[in-house]
């Protein structure tokens, strides 16, 4: 039987994150089998001294962090995150035995989207969590629930097949085993986020890209700018339907004359 800590965090300012948060919280306990699990704000998890207990190698015990956090103001947290952001920003410890997904929520009408979450999430790695599940990028622009539904049913799985091997070994950053690619590649999936099928096969190929030892970020078509992209791409994987008017893709094909020839299309 697992002995792993089951925590479900929130940082919300309107309540989207919250009521996720607590949804995904109410289906670990009642119909997954994790009777244990908690949820609480962020800032609840730090006055808990939660990470601070990861910090010792000989007494921290497994832990699993599912965060759902938004992005406020000029991508600040929200106010019951701002805790958890700045003890990672002030901290040098490296967490053991712990691992972690998130699910960040933001808007690509403004600037500085979802950068809370990734900002947590890459920090959470940083210093030695393995992540566990990709990070799922929601755009309240459109519609939350195009990533949202396919991220929280597909989030299972993942939590299930790493809890079926808990150990210490499981919690090492640095042993984390892929399926060698002869070719390294670093990829940016570009998706028509007004399409929920393109968004989740965006989500689809991003994991897979993954498994496979590659790195990728997935970008809505409108916020993807190649030469401010924090990965730089070697491939583009333009995923767009029929639906979605071809100047779009044109335009973003044209936005620097360095950018490499797409991977392929979903037309």
């Amino acid at each position: 039987m697992s002995t792993e800590k089951f925590l479900f965090l929130y940082g919300s300012e309107t309540g989207n994150s919250e009521s996720i948060c607590k949804n995904l919280h109410n289906e670990a306990v009642k119909t997954k089998g994790f009777t244990d699990a908690q949820c609480m704000t962020m800032n609840s998890a730090i006055s808990k001294k939660v990470l601070d207990e990861q910090t010792n190698e000989e007494t921290a015990k497994p832990l699993c962090l599912v965060i759902v956090c938004s992005t406020t103001g000029e991508g600040e947290p929200p106010e019951n995150a701002a805790r958890f952001r700045r003890w990672l920003r002030n901290t040098k410890e490296k967490l053991f035995r712990v691992r972690h997904t998130l699910l960040a929520l933001g808007d690509t009408n403004y600037n500085n989207f979802c950068s809370a979450g990734k900002y947590i999430d890459t920090k959470l790695s940083e210093f030695g969590s393995m992540r566990f599940f990709p990070r799922g990028e929601a755009d309240d622009g459109v519609d939350l629930n195009l990533i949202v539904e396919p991220w929280t049913a597909r989030v299972w799985d993942h939590i299930h097949n790493t809890t079926n091997a808990i150990g210490h070994e499981a919690f090492s950053a640095t042993e984390q085993h892929y399926v060698d690619m002869s070719v390294a590649q670093e990829v940016a999936i570009v998706y028509a986020n007004a399409n929920h099928i393109c968004a989740s096969f965006a989500l689809f190929m991003y994991e897979r890209i993954l498994e496979l030892g590659g790195k990728a970020n997935v970008y809505p078509v409108q916020y993807f700018n190649p030469t401010t992209v924090a990965l730089e791409a070697k491939i583009v994987l333009f995923i767009f339907s029929t639906d979605v008017d071809e100047h779009t893709l044109c335009e973003a094909c044209a936005a620097a004359s360095n950018l490499p020839p797409p991977l392929g299309y979903v037309l």
